[in-house]
């Protein structure tokens, strides 16, 4: 299997780049990094990617408003919302679509974890 694809969204620029260089060493391939949840569907429907980090609080449209429009645009992208907000609901995430949650400041052993459950989900039936 080729090395799964991913976009960063994020309105912190320092941090969208910071997280891509650490997904990027756990070989994923960046190909979009965006600052707005305009951004994400601009880059879901040009990039086509498998798997978008997607930032909950962010100006214009937040993250999950682009959470649920991306889902209109793509039932099977893996959708990982990130926040520093302790006090989010996930149970709501998860049913809006939301595939995974992490938590800002990011902590490689989540990140590490969160991959591993994506990547699981991704193998095909009969693969090993």
């Amino acid at each position: 299997m080729a090395f799964p694809t991913a976009i960063i969204i994020d309105d912190e620029p320092g941090l969208a780049e910071l997280f891509s260089d650490l997904l990027e060493l756990q070989r994923l391939k960046i190909v979009g990094i965006g600052h707005t949840g305009i951004d994400a569907i601009r880059l879901v429907k040009a990039k086509n990617p498998n798997i978008i980090f997607l930032d909950i609080t962010m100006p214009k449209m937040d993250g999950i408003e682009a959470l649920k429009e991306i889902r209109k645009i793509d039932q099977e992208i893996k959708i990982v919302m990130v926040t520093a907000n302790k006090y989010v609901d996930e149970e709501k995430l998860l049913q809006l679509g939301a595939t995974a949650l992490i938590f800002k400041p990011f902590k490689m052993e989540q990140i590490l974890e969160v991959l591993e459950n994506i990547e699981r989900s991704m193998i095909p039936m009969g693969s090993k």
